[in-house]
């Protein structure tokens, strides 16, 4: 018992630290969207996107998204008067927006004949408050499945998958403040799928020690024998999280990058408090 308690308070004290850096070292905001600027520019010719997106990528940008859009001459929009090109891209860090849109429009300019010039803007998108209270339902859900997994296994286990879910989130935040790590609105949707994957697994362990409760007197044994049976599946959900983000982290677009990076970082860290989570459990045991 003096180890369970040992570790729930090294638990509770790294959390504390991590949870204490997101004040020291606060967070980095990053985009949501995969490009930051946009040209507008209007050709007097009939242009291909797929070709207008090679002129782009060759001239230095990272990603590019080609749309057409129709304009009108008047307010009822009853007379056609051309087609504009809204050209999105990004460039890698540390490369100059304005000189790889000026290749663009040099470009632009030998293949086609421009109507006027281009005009180059930035889009950017980022988590704000906003965005962080609009996932009120998802924490309503969670509070729920919380309060089920108390009801239907008992206090202890509705206890330890809270600590759980604090423990998770407390050094999710840490990390992503002191790696620097962009925080966007990708990142509240990563947080809540290793949150729900440490949910999931809490849950089931409290299904399976209630079985081995019913058949096995004394509760440390049943909690060490329950333990065992879980480890295996525990640990295959686990690597094929890790397998599945690892994939997206190297062939997503780099929007995905950071969802998957985030997820990432998070699922390890949920993967270090299972360990903690058979030692939460035989500490609210006693305290029930």
């Amino acid at each position: 018992m003096k180890k369970a308690t040992g570790i729930c308070i090294g638990a509770g004290i790294l959390a504390v630290l991590l949870l204490a850096c997101c004040f020291i070292f606060g967070f980095t905001r990053g985009l949501d969207a995969a490009w930051t600027h946009m040209i507008t520019v209007e050709l007097n010719d009939e242009f291909d996107n797929a070709e207008i997106e090679k002129i782009v990528l060759e001239a230095g940008a990272s990603d590019c998204l080609v749309q057409n859009q129709v304009i009108y001459n008047d307010y009822q929009q009853k007379y056609l008067n051309g087609t504009k090109a809204l050209i999105h891209f990004s460039v890698p860090e540390g490369t100059d927006a304005a000189a790889v849109f000026e290749k663009i429009e040099e470009e632009l300019g030998n293949r086609y004949f421009l109507k006027y010039d281009g005009v180059l803007s930035e889009t950017a998108g980022t988590l704000n408050t906003k965005a962080v209270l609009s996932v009120w339902p998802a924490l309503v859900i969670l509070a729920a499945v919380l309060v089920y997994a108390a009801v239907k296994y008992g206090v202890k286990i509705g206890l330890s998958a809270l600590m759980l879910v604090i423990f998770d989130v407390c050094c999710f935040l840490g990390v992503m403040a002191v790696a620097k790590i962009p925080v966007t609105g990708f990142t509240i949707p990563a947080m809540l799928l290793f949150v729900g994957l440490g949910l999931l697994i809490s849950i089931n362990l409290g299904a399976v020690l209630k079985e081995n409760e019913s058949k096995i007197a004394n509760k440390k044994e049943a909690l060490s024998v329950s333990i065992k049976q879980m480890l295996p599946r525990t640990c295959l959900l686990c690597v094929l999280s890790l397998a599945a983000l690892i994939v997206l982290l190297i062939m997503g677009t780099s929007a995905m990058k950071n969802f998957a990076l985030a997820a990432l970082i998070g699922t390890v860290i949920n993967a270090v408090a299972l360990v903690a989570l058979p030692s939460f459990i035989s500490v609210f045991s006693r305290a029930k």
